[in-house]
């Protein structure tokens, strides 16, 4: 890989957590017998409801307390959060739509390049570890911007717990990018230039977590 080549890293944002509350009781017996696509697991006190546009699961709980997941943007999680409301509204529950909140985002990218774990682990202590006999994975955190990492030797990194302003988004993609390239002895790392559409999708990903 030459030095002077520029790559584009393709991230990807693959769910969205979201919470909301109804501010009502909800008959979960009720929503297993009347509801559509739901299923009701007795032994937890819970129900999930899945919805087909958006891709979302909801995990209901008396209290009115919703979880959603599965959504792949801020709006999509609101919309698909906004129509589990309706749909319980439809069902005779008194819903009003409170409290959301995006609780999690996961996003992946990869490098053009494989990781030697070992030695990033020796490289980045102690922000690094490593456990092979537990998971195959390098779980490096970055506490400044929240964020952990799951480093695979095939250049795969998921991240996952992010909550960052604007200003540190793109800053906190070229760590990524300098701290899984440092171990690399063989060749140096190539300038990261992140295409038009990686950018869009990047600031899709900006929206989501402010």
């Amino acid at each position: 890989m030459d030095a002077d080549s520029d790559v584009a890293l393709d991230i990807l944002i693959t769910n969205v957590v979201c919470v909301f509350r109804t501010r009502c009781h909800l008959n979960l017996r009720k929503i297993a017998l009347e509801g559509a696509n739901v299923i009701y697991k007795r032994d937890v006190g819970k129900v999930l409801m899945k919805l087909r546009k958006p891709r979302i699961t909801a995990t209901i709980w008396s209290s009115g307390k919703i979880i959603c997941t599965g959504a792949t943007s801020e709006e999509e999680a609101k919309f698909g959060a906004r129509r589990l409301a309706r749909s319980l509204q439809k069902l005779g529950f008194q819903v009003i739509f409170t409290d959301f909140k995006v609780v999690n985002v996961l996003a992946v990218c990869n490098m053009p390049f494989e990781i030697r774990l070992p030695e990033f682990t020796k490289n980045n202590r102690p922000h690094a570890s490593y456990e092979p006999e537990l998971h195959p994975a390098v779980c490096y955190r970055i506490k400044s911007l929240r964020a952990t990492l799951q480093i695979f030797s095939t250049g795969s990194i998921t991240v996952t717990e992010i909550d960052v302003p604007f200003l540190q988004m793109l800053p906190s993609y070229s760590e990524i990018y300098t701290v899984a390239a440092r171990p690399l002895q063989t060749a140096p790392a190539p300038n990261v230039q992140m295409l038009p559409w990686t950018c869009y999708v990047v600031t899709c990903y900006i929206e989501l977590i402010m």
